[in-house]
């Protein structure tokens, strides 16, 4: 989808057809990537790329395409999403701070999985892991090979 035609789809509040495009969100429906994940439906505007400080979209020369990042997937029996937002901060060129709540019905294992400053994340049992990033804002490996988040 071209620039100009999300930000158009963006001023008319049409989320949906812009997500139902998404690189992520059809990687996953292809099973290319996160197999056995879900997404919460995406129901808000694209939280990348903002001039900092403003609500408008990537101004400068490199005029970048609104797109949504810091993601949240999740996994396990018994979940039900309740909400999936975006935080309205605009100390940065994203949008953070998806909140993301659960109803759950006797599930075994929760995992979820989250985007944040270009590195994913593992919530399993209740444990933030840090997944395929480098050391930087990461400790050492654990046991299980996994990174977790200090």
């Amino acid at each position: 989808m071209e620039n100009d035609q999300i930000r158009a789809l963006v001023s008319q509040g049409n989320y949906f057809e812009i997500f139902r495009c998404d690189q992520l969100k059809r990687s996953i429906d292809y099973g290319e990537a996160f197999y056995g994940y879900k997404e919460g439906i995406i129901a808000f505007a694209p939280t990348y790329r903002y001039d900092i400080g403003t609500d408008n979209y990537d101004t400068s020369e490199k005029y970048r395409a609104p797109a949504w990042t810091d993601r949240i997937l999740y996994r396990g029996k018994g979940i039900y999403q309740t909400s999936y937002e975006r935080a309205e901060f605009r100390t940065s060129d994203h949008r953070p701070g998806m909140m993301f709540s659960f109803t759950k019905y006797s599930f075994d294992v929760l995992e979820v999985v989250f985007n944040l400053s270009d590195r994913w994340y593992l919530l399993h049992s209740h444990v933030y892991v840090c997944l395929g990033a480098d050391s930087i804002g990461c400790g050492g490996k654990g046991e299980d090979g996994r990174v977790p988040v200090p």
